[in-house]
């Protein structure tokens, strides 16, 4: 029995008057459900129908750029308004 409650086959026998054929699995459950973008067209190889397209998230290191730049604009308004309060030109 998988975690889900459900058997999972592990062998399969067929046996006729030509003689007896074997068959092993190795399957898994998992206990989560699979994602939908694992049962896309393709995700197996094929191409989609026209006009089909998939939500992607955004990818972690454009947020990561947009921090830097955050910070790097931080810093020089900081710097210009410390530079100000004292008084100095350079």
């Amino acid at each position: 029995m998988g975690k889900s409650g459900y058997p999972i086959p592990v062998r399969w026998t067929l046996q006729n008057d030509a003689g007896v054929v074997t068959s092993e699995y190795d399957l898994r459950d998992e206990g989560v459900e699979p994602l939908e973008r694992e049962f896309t067209l393709s995700a197996f190889g094929l191409p989609e129908p026209v006009g089909v397209e998939w939500e992607r998230p955004v990818r972690w290191y454009l947020w990561l750029m947009l921090a830097g730049m955050v910070c790097l604009v931080a810093g020089g308004v900081f710097y210009w308004l410390s530079r100000r309060r004292a008084g100095g030109t350079n």
